[in-house]
């Protein structure tokens, strides 16, 4: 493989995370718990209400969906104002290397 003109060895990188629910949410910032969160599911902005429904009409998060809110929240000087985004998309919005632009 060249790479800018350099012969270079590529490695493949595959990462995967093995764990309980509980776990995962910790690791990834998501709040843990029933149906009192606003998004209960940590791959859409699904409420708990439509969460049974045979044909939810969901919008899935996506990577530049959450940077942006994190944007918005460590933007914020008021840590209640902080607080109530992070509550508004069941998200403890932490730093962490899967939001990295260029992780994948």
């Amino acid at each position: 493989l060249v790479v800018n003109g350099y012969r270079v060895n590529g490695k493949v990188w595959i990462h995967f995370i093995i764990g309980d629910t509980a776990g995962n949410n910790r690791l990834l910032g998501q709040y843990n718990g029933s149906g009192e969160m606003s998004m209960p599911y940590r791959d859409c902005q699904c409420p708990f209400s439509e969460l049974d429904s045979s044909n939810p009409s969901c919008e899935y998060r996506t990577d530049a969906m959450m940077r942006d809110v994190k944007k918005q929240h460590d933007g914020k000087t008021k840590k209640y104002e902080q607080e109530a985004l992070q509550k508004s998309y069941s998200n403890h919005l932490i730093d962490n290397a899967f939001m990295m632009e260029g992780v994948p």
